[in-house]
């Protein structure tokens, strides 16, 4: 695993644009045009404003996630050479070419940073979207040689869910830990144990999703996304093909009880299902645990249908732009934006990828 500085980097000079206002970078992955390899910066309080620069980090490479200060980063188009990017400090982390047991690293659906590199249990972990499967690897260990490491959660998933053949999917870190979504009903804590030689990878039921105190939508959308000690769960819901709801839940780790925590521990569903379960009281104790809110200040949610689920949350943002929970549809062309408190819904076109009206270029 290499790491380096880098030195000729924009990011310090993009960053500096704004303390207050989220940017987001469009790439026109798949794009043939010279200029795709251009990566394009706007702002909601200036949609009309794109500014056209090359970052030499991001050339070639295709943005997957952010956790704990880190960009993590694919190579275009095969998602074999993953790394690691601070556009803070500019260092880049490097991993050995990602080769899976079937030779198809294109399956790879969503990572996640379990911890920031310099933590000794570090993992980075992937997941693959063909099959129930985890592939990852930790940063640091004692091993002469650390390699890649695939390995099937499907067993396990089967003691919780109780059917085959369902996923993990909108990996998120929260508390030291890290949790995901199965299905549109189970909230699972990844545990994950670094010892000498090995990590192992244990998944336990935290609890069901919350339920909406309303809904008439026939499509739901769950997103689960953790900052610091609080893990967040948002519900969009579209009726006709149109947004119809979106539904704002918040579970504080750090005030959760021990048996809270242990309500479904030694559960195996493996020879049964939950329509079977006579007695739901710990169900329905675990929705209980979530706080649906109704406002929050200073902070947005993204939430991406179009590409791998993504969330992104910013706190301490620009008041006016704080409250909402920005939604772009599965087609990548409209950007639903739902103020929590007002209770409202709006929408607009996604910014063109094109002509870009400033360019900034080193």
């Amino acid at each position: 695993m290499e790491q380096k500085q880098s030195s000729d980097s924009l990011s310090a000079e993009l960053l500096a644009f704004s303390a207050e206002y989220p940017w987001f970078v469009a790439q026109n992955i798949g794009a043939e045009e010279e200029s795709s390899a251009d990566q394009i910066f706007y702002t909601l309080h200036e949609p009309l404003t794109k500014y056209q620069c090359q970052i030499p980090e991001l050339l070639g490479r295709r943005i997957r996630g952010y956790y704990h200060g880190w960009i993590i980063l694919s190579d275009l188009p095969k998602s074999v050479m993953w790394s690691l990017w601070n556009p803070f400090t500019s260092t880049m982390i490097n991993f050995p070419p990602l080769i899976v047991q079937d030779g198809d690293s294109k399956s790879i659906g969503e990572c996640c940073l379990s911890a920031p590199p310099d933590d000794p249990s570090s993992v980075l972990l992937l997941t693959r979207a063909d099959k129930p499967s985890f592939v990852f690897f930790r940063l640091k260990g004692k091993r002469k040689k650390l390699r890649w490491i695939e390995m099937s959660y499907a067993n396990q998933l089967k003691r919780i869910t109780g059917v085959d053949g369902v996923f993990i999917y909108n990996l998120t870190c929260c508390n030291g830990k890290v949790y995901a979504l199965s299905g549109m009903d189970y909230v699972i804590q990844l545990d994950i144990l670094v010892k000498d030689r090995e990590v192992l990878i244990k998944l336990l039921l935290l609890g069901f999703t919350p339920f909406p105190s309303w809904n008439r939508c026939h499509e739901l959308h769950y997103f689960l996304k953790g900052h610091c000690t609080e893990l967040f769960c948002i519900i969009v819901g579209f009726y006709e093909q149109t947004l119809q709801g979106v539904y704002f839940f918040k579970l504080d780790m750090a005030s959760v009880k021990s048996e809270e925590l242990e309500r479904f521990k030694g559960l195996d569903m493996s020879c049964k299902r939950w329509q079977e379960v006579e007695d739901l009281a710990d169900v329905f104790m675990s929705q209980k645990m979530w706080e649906e809110l109704v406002d929050f200040k200073e902070a947005i949610f993204f939430v991406d249908i179009a590409l791998d689920h993504l969330v992104y949350y910013r706190p301490a943002i620009a008041s006016e732009l704080g409250g909402y929970i920005l939604i772009r549809d599965d087609m990548g062309k409209i950007l639903y934006s739902y103020h929590v408190k007002e209770n409202s819904i709006s929408l607009s076109s996604m910014p063109s990828l094109v002509l870009p009206t400033s360019n900034v270029r080193k």
